[in-house]
């Protein structure tokens, strides 16, 4: 397991989604401990929380979780849930 930090990418298609739409840890399988947006930092940011660009998240996960995650967030292509 591993602490990472991601920066969430203009272009990235998770802007302007809610961590529970991105549904990221089904995706990645990180789990998000916190998010830093300008100077204030949300630690166990909930659900609803809507990403940004900019922000900055830490993550929780083994190295293919985080790999996984680092493309979500700097990827403009639409998100694909493998559940579905």
């Amino acid at each position: 397991m591993e602490i990472s930090s991601i920066k969430a990418e203009e272009h990235s298609a998770v802007i302007s989604q809610s961590l529970s739409e991105i549904k990221l840890r089904n995706i990645t399988g990180a789990t998000l401990l916190a998010l830093k947006r300008e100077k204030t930092i949300y630690e166990h940011p909930r659900p609803k929380i809507i990403f940004q660009p900019g922000d900055i998240v830490y993550l929780m996960g083994n190295p293919e979780q985080i790999a996984k995650a680092e493309e979500l967030f700097s990827n403009s292509e639409e998100i694909e849930n493998p559940n579905r």
